[in-house]
């Protein structure tokens, strides 16, 4: 059996993935949020996520690790390894005291972080062939804002989570939450309504003048989301 799903949230992720163990049914397979099952006993095994060491690659020592703790690699993705034990064998977690927790959540932060960053250069180039008229690179920029405003809400939720870790452990915490609060900068929010309304006056009409207000609208647009996902991003 084959599902899709894309989560950015690790511990959604998982609840699921036990949730379906528990209905008898075991993942197999993972690619690009397409989840392979195959049937098990109701609830056999328990899984969890961890950060890989790198794109498609954990070492030796830690497959050895986990091989000791009866931990089967299902398989890796990214940066992304799933794992899986038998329920039988007791409570399966990664990161249990405060500090292991804050080094894990802060990679996981900093990697979405990069991919935001990434995806806004693409975000771009992608905008720029719009506005050129390429109708195919409007459709991805639509797709690019969605996936980097997802990943925003997700580094804001890690923030928070970061924040309270800190406190838990008597470390003087900055101001993880992004811009006063937690909520995506309001230059963000302007900027894509600002580039939708520019797209929207060029598919309208074909007018010079037209286009011409759309693509000073646009460019407006670019600059506000540009400054709006580096507010939203913040320095933790």
């Amino acid at each position: 059996m084959i599902k899709f799903r894309f989560y950015f949230n690790n511990e959604k992720d998982v609840e699921w993935l036990n949730e379906m163990s528990r209905q008898g049914y075991a993942l197999t397979g993972f690619c690009m949020g397409f989840y392979s099952f195959d049937r098990c006993l109701p609830g056999e095994y328990v899984y969890q996520i961890d950060l890989a060491e790198g794109m498609f690659r954990v070492s030796t020592d830690y497959r050895q690790f986990m091989a000791e703790m009866g931990v089967e690699i299902v398989c890796l993705w990214g940066m992304w390894v799933f794992l899986r034990r038998r329920a039988c064998e007791g409570e399966f977690k990664l990161y249990t005291d405060v500090e292991s927790k804050l080094e894990h959540y802060t990679k996981i932060r900093n990697l979405f972080r990069a991919v935001v960053c990434l995806e806004t250069v693409c975000l771009f180039f992608e905008i720029m062939e719009a506005v050129m008229g390429i109708a195919v690179a409007a459709m991805a920029a639509c797709l690019i804002l969605l996936l980097i405003m997802a990943m925003l809400r997700e580094i804001t939720r890690l923030n928070e989570m970061l924040t309270e870790l800190r406190a838990r452990m008597g470390e003087p915490t900055k101001k993880d939450l992004c811009c006063g609060g937690g909520k995506v900068s309001g230059f963000l929010v302007a900027g894509l309504l600002l580039n939708a309304f520019g797209q929207l006056l060029k598919i309208l009409s074909e007018l010079s003048a037209v286009q011409s207000i759309s693509h000073i609208v646009t460019g407006v647009a670019i600059v506000l989301m540009l400054a709006g996902i580096w507010r939203t991003l913040g320095r933790a």
